[in-house]
């Protein structure tokens, strides 16, 4: 009897790790009217991106294109890389 609970447990994992779509990580704000002076490449733990002084916090995410202007935070335990136009970071 466990082992046929084992086997639909089984399916039941691999049928939602190969649905495509289900990841919900956060995608960059497009932002094609600004000029491209940074881009977040990494993020760990908590991050924030604030676009040109605006009133909402967004969630730092990778490839996120920054200008000048823009504000970035992390929390307490977070850790963030920004490659700058000029290649330094």
């Amino acid at each position: 009897m466990y082992s046929w609970i084992r086997i639909l447990l089984l399916a039941f994992i691999s049928m939602i790790i190969c649905i495509p779509g289900i990841s919900t990580a956060a995608k960059p704000v497009q932002r094609p009217d600004v000029t491209r002076e940074a881009e977040i490449i990494a993020v760990q733990g908590d991050g924030w991106v604030n676009f040109m002084k605006g009133q909402a916090w967004f969630e730092a995410v990778r490839q996120q294109a920054l200008t000048s202007g823009d504000l970035i935070k992390t929390g307490n335990y977070g850790k963030m890389s920004v490659l700058f136009a000029d290649d330094t970071r």
